[in-house]
C-alpha cells in the first residue's frame, strides 16, 4: 500500500490499518486521527507535522520514523519499537508509551506531559528540553541519555534507571525518587532540593537535601 491508497482509503471512513507494511512511506502533514496502526510495519517512514491524535500504534515497528512536530497526543505507543526515531517537537501529551522502546530516539523539545512511559526504554535517547511533567516514567531506563534542561516536575520517577545520565539545569521539583540509584550520576549540576526522595535512594554525594516523600509515597 503507498500513501495515496491509504489517505484514499482513510478519507473513504476506514481507520483499521492493522499490521500493514509500508516502510518509507510518506504521510507528512496527513491527518490520520484516531488511525489504528497496530502491529503495523513502518520503518523510516515519514509522519511529520501528522495529526496522529489517538491513534492506535501498540506493537508497531517504528525504527527510524520520522515524528518531527507531529501530534500524537493520546496516542497508544504500547511495546511500539522507536529506537532511533525522530520525535524532535512532538506531541505525545498523555499518550500511552508503556513499554516501548526509544533506544538512542531523538525527543528533544517534546512534549510527554501525563504521558505514560513505565517501562519504557530510553537508553541513549536525547531528552534535552522534554517536557515530563506529571509523566509517569516508573520502571523506565533512562541510561545514557541526555536530560539536558527537561522538566521533570511531578514526574514518577520510582525505580527509574539513570546510569550515566545527563541531568544538568532540569526542573525535578515534586518528582518522585524512590528506589532509584543515583551513584553513576553526576549531580553537581542538578537542583533536587525540590524533588520528592525517598530514604532509600542511593546517591554519590551525602551533602544532598531534598523534601521527603509524604506518607502516601512511603517506600513499602
Amino acid at each position: 500500500m503507498n500513501a495515496s491508497e491509504l489517505l484514499q482509503q482513510y478519507q473513504a471512513g476506514v481507520r483499521d490499518f492493522t499490521q500493514i507494511s509500508c516502510a518509507s512511506i510518506d504521510l507528512s502533514e496527513a491527518c490520520l486521527s484516531s488511525i489504528n496502526l497496530a502491529e503495523a510495519r513502518l520503518n523510516c517512514a515519514n509522519f511529520a507535522q501528522a495529526n496522529l491524535q489517538g491513534a492506535d500504534l501498540s506493537h508497531a515497528t517504528l525504527t527510524r520514523v520520522t515524528f518531527w512536530r507531529a501530534d500524537l497526543s493520546e496516542s497508544t505507543l504500547t511495546s511500539a519499537k522507536l529506537d532511533r526515531a525522530h520525535l524532535i517537537h512532538a506531541n505525545l501529551r498523555a499518550a500511552n508509551c508503556e513499554q516501548a522502546n526509544l533506544h538512542q530516539a531523538d525527543l528533544r523539545l517534546a512534549n510527554l506531559q501525563n504521558a505514560d512511559l513505565s517501562g519504557a526504554i530510553l537508553v541513549g535517547a536525547d531528552l534535552s528540553y522534554a517536557d515530563f511533567s506529571g509523566a509517569n516514567l516508573s520502571g523506565a531506563d533512562l541510561s545514557y541519555s541526555n536530560l539536558t534542561g527537561a522538566n521533570l516536575r511531578g514526574a514518577n520517577l520510582t525505580n527509574v534507571k539513570l546510569d550515566h545520565a545527563i541531568v544538568a539545569n532540569g526542573s525535578w521539583a515534586d518528582s518522585i525518587l524512590q528506589d532509584v540509584d543515583l551513584s553513576l550520576v553526576d549531580l553537581t549540576r542538578i537542583d533536587l532540593c525540590q524533588a520528592r526522595i525517598a530514604s532509600s535512594l542511593t546517591w554519590q554525594s551525602t551533602e544532598l537535601t531534598a523534601r521527603p516523600l509524604t506518607s502516601s509515597h512511603s517506600v513499602k
